[in-house]
């Protein structure tokens, strides 16, 4: 996405921004799913794990969409 935003057509900039909202929302979906299924496990450090690594790529993704935004804003400067 961010290569998208980088060389796209600037007119496209609102399919770009839906799409990487939309991509981040299905991100966060996806976590949210993992966290309702969890208690069901028993392996306690099997769950922190888990919940570890769903963490970080949540929040991966939330960054990642920052920064396409923040740059996709810039560029119309």
């Amino acid at each position: 996405m961010l290569s998208v935003a980088k060389f796209g057509n600037i007119a496209s900039k609102s399919d770009i921004e839906v799409g990487v909202r939309a991509l981040e929302m299905g991100i966060w979906g996806a976590y949210k799913n993992v966290l309702i299924n969890l208690p069901g496990i028993s392996d306690k450090q099997f769950v922190q794990d888990i919940t570890a690594e769903a963490t970080k790529i949540m929040n991966n993704a939330k960054s990642q969409m920052e920064e396409i935004l923040s740059f996709l804003d810039k560029r119309l400067e």
